[in-house]
């Protein structure tokens, strides 16, 4: 399993965010505490600020990493004979798509491609894709997106 890009970009980013906002709210008590007898407010909301940009920042997170299972955010590896191809034609803002949905045999669950090759797909093909699982609002089925593998 491959993490995806909210794993590889989304992670490092919003630690880095966690920890400027540690940063400014020590600083600023830092300021506050040697300056405690003059009544040093800016600094105490300083360290709110700081406290603001970390908590946000790992609600922001939480709520973009929903839902939280891993074959939501993880690329896994998956092969199989095919048993059925066909395509669905998917509007894209003011263009359309191409989506071609793959059953494999001893599996029922259907893999979506985005890729023109899987067009050369037939029955019988053996194919090996990476799919991560996607959520959709409101549906009680969530499918699985591939990326291209191979096939023999």
């Amino acid at each position: 399993m491959r993490p995806g890009q909210g794993i590889l970009i989304g992670l490092p980013i919003a630690g880095f965010f966690v920890l400027v906002g540690i940063a400014v709210a020590v600083i600023f008590f830092i300021k506050w505490w040697r300056h405690r007898d003059y009544n040093y407010n800016d600094s105490i909301f300083g360290v709110w600020i700081g406290a603001v940009i970390v908590v946000g920042t790992i609600v922001i997170t939480a709520a973009s990493f929903w839902p939280y299972q891993k074959e939501y955010h993880y690329w896994t590896p998956v092969e199989g004979t095919v048993q059925d191809v066909s395509s669905r034609i998917l509007p894209s803002g003011e263009a359309a798509e191409q989506k071609f949905v793959v059953r494999l045999a001893d599996n029922p669950t259907l893999y979506g491609i985005q890729d023109t090759r899987a067009a050369l797909l037939k029955r019988g093909d053996h194919v090996s894709l990476s799919c991560k699982r996607v959520w959709e609002f409101g549906s009680g089925e969530h499918g699985w997106d591939c990326r291209w593998g191979e096939y023999r």
